[in-house]
C-alpha cells in the first residue's frame, strides 16, 4: 500500500510536484482561494511522487470553491485566503 503525507505548497505551477515541500506539522490552513497543501503519494524525500489525476482536478476547483476539495470526502486539497 502507497504512503501519503501532507505536502505544503510552496508557489509557482501548482501542478508540479517540485513545487510542494513535506510538512510535518499542524495544517493551519482549510478554506480560500490559493492552494495550500496536498495529500500526496509519499516518493522517499521532500516532494510528492506525482500530482495525479484526481489531484488535479481537485487543484483546478480551489480558486472557484474557495474549500478543501473534494467536498463532502475525507480532504486531499486545503486551500488558504492570503490576506
Amino acid at each position: 500500500m502507497s504512503r501519503r503525507y501532507w505536502y505544503t505548497f510552496t508557489g509557482g505551477n501548482n501542478l508540479q510536484p517540485s513545487n510542494y515541500t513535506l510538512f510535518t506539522g499542524t495544517k493551519g490552513c482549510l478554506d480560500g482561494p490559493e492552494i495550500c497543501a496536498v495529500y500526496a503519494l509519499y516518493a522517499g524525500d521532500t516532494h510528492p511522487a506525482s500530482i495525479g489525476p484526481n489531484l488535479t482536478s481537485y487543484i483546478g476547483a480551489i480558486p472557484s470553491s474557495h474549500v478543501a476539495e473534494p467536498r463532502g470526502f475525507t480532504p486531499y486539497v486545503y486551500a488558504q485566503d492570503p490576506n
